[in-house]
């Protein structure tokens, strides 16, 4: 109620080891804030251990981009997980031979759900970074997290079918 600012750090008990806590009016939320997110982080090295990709899916296996209005694009779905502040999140396709043929993402992103609702570029059309469309067969998305601990990907194979 008077702006008293206070120092303060948080002892994590079970890793015997101390973190800052920066002031701050926790009970306010600024514009930029998230509502559903606290002003206070705690990082734990338990926590930053798993995974910075959670689930992983696609709306369908194969894609079959032959102008016959059925299956002709490809949605996906993924969780960014254990990251704090940003970290730059790039969506690949890549052929066997690890060739990349397409970029469908490169954005500063945060923990969140990332799908075609959002991000309409997770829409692939069987199309090349130049437009072309890529010859049948399978096809790996690389989903990559550059986070600013640690980086995660994840790989998953798609078919491309005419």
């Amino acid at each position: 109620a008077f702006s008293t600012r206070f120092p303060g750090r948080a002892l994590l008990v079970d890793e015997d080891a101390f973190q800052g806590v920066i002031s701050g009016d926790a009970g306010v939320l600024a514009e930029d804030d998230i509502a559903t997110e606290s002003g206070i982080t705690v990082l734990s090295r338990s926590v930053t251990r798993g995974s910075l990709l959670g689930s992983f899916s696609f709306d369908r296996n194969v894609l079959t981009p032959n102008g016959d209005g059925v299956n002709e694009q490809l949605g996906m779905r993924f969780e960014i997980l254990a990251v704090i502040g940003s970290a730059r999140i790039t969506v690949d396709l890549h052929d066997l031979s690890g060739r990349r043929v397409r970029r469908l993402l490169d954005v500063e992103g945060q923990n969140g759900v990332y799908d075609a609702s959002s991000y309409p570029e997770l829409n692939w059309d069987g199309t090349d970074d130049h437009g072309a469309h890529v010859a049948p067969g399978l096809y790996l998305v690389k989903v990559e997290v550059d986070g600013d601990a640690r980086t995660g990907q994840t790989l998953r194979p798609i078919g491309v079918a005419y």
